[in-house]
């Protein structure tokens, strides 16, 4: 009898070891996928913050460029020279075309007043949707 007490304890042990195990294993399981679409709600949302001021000008059709000011394109411009150097930037390889780039456009400053001149933007967005090259010309 006594030996079979020792068995019982011995096996009721284990089931709750077992138990603790199981539940230990459900809660990673559940804890991993919290953390994993926080995370691609947290990726989404820094696509949506980025893109918003690449496209606060209005939205661009693929065939019709947006008409900015001056003000406008030096807002853009910085923004994207600032992503490029951002290594923690979702966009650091983002790509300015066009014959406008920050350099071009404070030797413009220096001769032309900007607020009378108007720009055609356009951008496109890579297969993550972020925008990935920005056009800017005169």
């Amino acid at each position: 009898m006594d030996n079979a007490a020792k068995a019982l304890l011995i096996a009721g042990g284990i089931l709750i070891g077992v138990l603790i195990i199981s539940i230990a294993m459900y809660m990673y399981t559940l804890f991993k996928g919290a953390y994993s679409d926080s995370m691609t709600l947290l990726k989404s949302y820094q696509i949506a913050r980025f893109n918003s001021v690449l496209t606060q000008y209005g939205s661009y059709d693929g065939s019709n460029p947006i008409t900015l000011t001056g003000d406008q394109v030096w807002n853009i411009l910085s923004y994207v020279e600032e992503a490029k150097n951002d290594d923690y930037s979702i966009a650091a390889d983002i790509e300015s075309t066009g014959n406008l780039t920050v350099d071009n456009y404070k030797k413009l400053l220096f001769f032309t007043d900007t607020s009378l001149i108007t720009f055609n933007y356009t951008y496109q967005y890579g297969p993550d949707g972020v925008i990935r090259e920005v056009n800017i010309t005169r």
